[in-house]
């Protein structure tokens, strides 16, 4: 939906600067983040080709350790593989949207998990 350069300004003067940020490093690369504010996830992303390597259960571990006891995230409903993996770390569907409040307009769905 947008130019590297627009994603590029998105990450450095919002996600970058509101959130507390954790990195993952691989091959001297960035190969995974977790962006979290108060206790909701707002980004989590893996390079498809570290999938399945324990990588994103580390980050959900390290979110839900932080916590008070909550987080949140929201997912789309077309991203099944984040949904079982989601669901398979306890996280429970709590609403799903039309997707009329994302700049996508997809479907999606607030989940939740609770201590």
């Amino acid at each position: 939906m947008h130019t590297p350069e627009e994603d590029l300004w998105f990450f450095q003067n919002i996600v970058f600067k509101s959130n507390e940020l954790t990195i993952v490093m691989g091959d001297e690369q960035i190969i995974g983040m977790m962006a979290i504010k108060d206790d909701w996830i707002e980004q989590l992303y893996l390079d498809p080709r570290h999938l399945r390597k324990g990588i994103g259960t580390k980050l959900l571990d390290q979110a839900k350790a932080q916590s008070s006891g909550t987080l949140k995230l929201m997912c789309f409903v077309e991203n099944v593989d984040a949904r079982a993996f989601y669901e398979a770390h306890g996280f429970k569907e709590m609403k799903r949207t039309s997707g009329s409040e994302n700049e996508e307009g997809a479907p999606d769905i607030l989940y939740e998990w609770q201590a």
